[in-house]
């Protein structure tokens, strides 16, 4: 599968885009540790989709585990807290 995103801001919000490359979850690269991000765009209240994700995830793999479930203004909120909290002082 092949697709194309827009610009990523993986080093920081404030940081100018880079390239990125996405390669497919079992394609691991050397051999080490393997993350993965879903992100979800939907219409409802996203504490309201949470069981649907894990229920659907823990269908894929039951041993994956599912950790730091947030919604995209939680993440944008920390990206912009420690630059600020850094420039205070």
């Amino acid at each position: 599968m092949v697709g194309v995103v827009g610009d990523v801001k993986n080093a920081g919000i404030d940081k100018p885009t880079g390239t990125e490359i996405f390669l497919p979850y079992l394609q691991s690269v050397g051999g080490g540790l393997r993350t993965a991000s879903i992100i979800i765009k939907g219409t409802q209240n996203p504490s309201r989709l949470m069981p649907a994700v894990r229920s659907e995830i823990n269908a894929v793999d039951p041993s994956l585990p599912i950790a730091s479930i947030r919604t995209m203004d939680e993440v944008l909120q920390s990206a912009r807290s420690r630059p600020r909290f850094l420039r205070c002082c």
